[in-house]
């Protein structure tokens, strides 16, 4: 019987089986800018779905393809990130609509990755 697991991480094991993997380190680069968030629906092409944790983190500029949270109209939303020669844009990810950003759009910060927990018990 073998026991070494057909996962595409050989040698991974020895390298950290002394070492603990942190969460906080891997996906928190600035602690005091960095927020979490909770998914409230799904966006399946974005593979993001209903209680999702997104991690924001305020301090950056948003590039093209970013995910961004915004707030508009006292709601935050989240929006992929697109610019141009001259405009800002936000497209909503459930249906692809554009918008430009405008004074009434506050970009509150840019989604540096999402947490999915597979199970709950």
């Amino acid at each position: 019987m073998s026991k070494v697991l057909p996962t595409g991480f050989a040698g991974v094991y020895e390298q950290h089986r002394t070492e603990s993997l942190s969460l906080d380190q891997l996906l928190i680069k600035r602690p005091t800018a960095t927020y979490f968030m909770q998914i409230d629906g799904n966006l399946a092409d974005a593979h993001i779905k209903q209680g999702n944790i997104a991690i924001v983190d305020r301090s950056l500029d948003p590039k093209n393809g970013d995910l961004v949270v915004i707030v508009e109209d006292g709601s935050f939303a989240m929006r992929e990130f697109g610019k141009n020669c001259n405009s800002i844009y936000l497209t909503q990810l459930s249906n692809n609509k554009t918008t430009e950003l405008t004074d009434s759009i506050e970009l509150w910060g840019v989604v540096t990755a999402i947490v999915q927990q597979l199970r709950c018990d």
